[in-house]
């Protein structure tokens, strides 16, 4: 089920982005995080491994899953500046602009992307500057154990509590919270506990609770708090932000242990597959949608205009399924030629045989 859920996850940050939905990208993009974090270690543990030769075929691997689409997803952009003018592109999104120096394009080329990045061709790919540290991290070993894992997810806890007093303190909204790299720590971190206990968690679920039940309480948490949210914030009562942020962020992590635990036959389990095949080219590619059917029908409206996001949303699939086709489809059979050969001896703890995780079911995706 993570295909399904990670372009559930894209379609949110649609939302977000083009239908002025409140706050539902941010719950999106920690959501990537957090399965980022599970799936990244899951594959580092028991299919690359932490030798010199595993550890580069993971790196490259990581590249390839990123920056082919990444660089294609930036020339459409190019291309749609060019076909309306990119004026008409930057009064769309104020970020969106040509850089005016070498600096620029190469944070923007190379995914050094952060808070003070004026220029952006993507404005949302900030999430992947944030993706590949993380997952630099994983793959040297910082999840590696359970003890690593537990250290790992106590600093992330002390940094978010920091990070929450320093926000608020300096008005500096969600600086260091959301946008800043590290503030993906207690996400991804939680993710690699999933995976650690995995087990555990799923021994518990099915004695305790049923997944569908899961999956209710999961949805009834993310309602409640984007309604509280909501309201609260709009009567001036802003903490509230932070806080269903924070509750969404439990449910996400429970949303990953429901999903960790549902079986699907072969048949669902390719369709949930091709499925998530489409989250990542519509996460990168859905402002370059947008504007052009802006374009087309300026009476939908501009930005944060739900009749754009009614429009976008379809259109967003058919250039992912082209995106599928002509790109990662191809580099696909690259990534695989990298896999071959490898022959990782697991650990018998390391396998447990209720979860089946393709590497190829990764989160980026998000967020």
């Amino acid at each position: 089920m993570f295909g399904s859920y990670r372009t559930f996850l894209a379609v949110l940050v649609i939302a977000n982005h083009i239908g002025g939905i409140y706050e539902v990208g941010r719950y999106a993009v920690y959501g990537f995080f957090v399965l980022s974090g599970y799936l990244m270690t899951y594959i580092t543990s028991n299919k690359y491994g932490y030798s010199s030769s595993g550890q580069g075929k993971y790196f490259v691997n990581r590249l390839l899953r990123i920056f082919p689409t990444y660089w294609a997803s930036i020339g459409l952009m190019l291309l749609v500046g060019v076909f309306v003018g990119f004026e008409e592109v930057s009064s769309f999104h104020e970020l969106i602009t040509i850089p005016t120096d070498g600096l620029g394009y190469f944070e923007n080329i190379f995914l050094c992307l952060g808070w003070y990045t004026e220029s952006r061709f993507l404005p949302q790919a900030w999430a992947l500057t944030t993706e590949l540290i993380f997952y630099g991290l994983i793959g040297i070993g910082i999840s590696k154990t359970k003890c690593r894992a537990k250290v790992w997810f106590g600093v992330s806890i002390m940094y978010m509590f920091f990070a929450a007093i320093i926000d608020r303190a300096y008005s500096l909204s969600w600086l260091f919270s959301y946008f800043y790299p590290l503030s993906g720590s207690l996400a991804f971190a939680s993710g690699s506990m999933i995976f650690h206990y995995r087990s555990t968690l799923h021994q518990i679920i099915n004695k305790r609770i049923c997944g569908v039940q899961v999956a209710q309480i999961g949805c009834v948490i993310f309602m409640a708090s984007f309604v509280l949210n909501f309201l609260l914030y709009r009567y001036g009562y802003s903490p509230s932000r932070f806080l269903s942020f924070y509750a969404n962020y439990v449910c996400q992590v429970g949303m990953i242990i429901c999903l960790i635990s549902v079986s699907l036959p072969s048949w669902a389990s390719s369709i949930d597959k091709k499925i998530g095949d489409y989250s990542y080219p519509i996460y990168l590619n859905h402002y370059a949608c947008a504007i052009l059917i802006w374009q087309f029908f300026p009476s939908l409206g501009i930005r944060y205009s739900m009749p754009l996001l009614v429009a976008t949303i379809p259109v967003c699939f058919v250039l992912a399924w082209v995106f599928i086709v002509l790109i990662e489809k191809n580099v696909e059979r690259v990534r695989d030629f990298i896999k071959q050969g490898l022959s990782l001896q697991v650990r018998p703890e390391a396998v447990v045989p209720v979860v089946v995780v393709r590497e190829s079911e990764n989160a980026k995706s998000i967020k």
